[in-house]
């Protein structure tokens, strides 16, 4: 999965298991999670209709995935447009990929 590092377990995380993706600032999210997030990602830079659905169980993170994905994104349309290398395209800048 990307860029996402395993995290030290805290006193109140959700889970054994919990990781960070560099650009969301205080994110811990657990794996399914991040799976989803890619998910979503993939989606909306792929060369189809941007069409995803996550469905589980109330309570699972759905509305998190969905807050960090828009972040992902955000943070990947500032780095383009000042021409940096984007970890969701392979290491390649906005104009490399086009």
């Amino acid at each position: 999965m990307w860029e996402a590092e395993l995290l030290t377990p805290v006193e109140g995380d959700i889970g054994p298991r919990m990781l960070r993706i560099p650009v969301i600032p205080r994110g811990r999210f657990l794996p399914q999670q991040v799976s989803g997030i890619w998910f979503l990602v993939e989606r909306i830079l792929a060369d189809c209709p941007p069409v995803a659905l996550i469905a589980d169980d109330m309570g699972l993170g759905k509305t998190h995935c969905t807050l960090a994905t828009l972040l992902y994104l955000k943070q990947s349309v500032d780095e383009a447009a000042a021409g940096r290398p984007l970890a969701c395209l392979g290491g390649k800048s906005g104009e490399e990929w086009e």
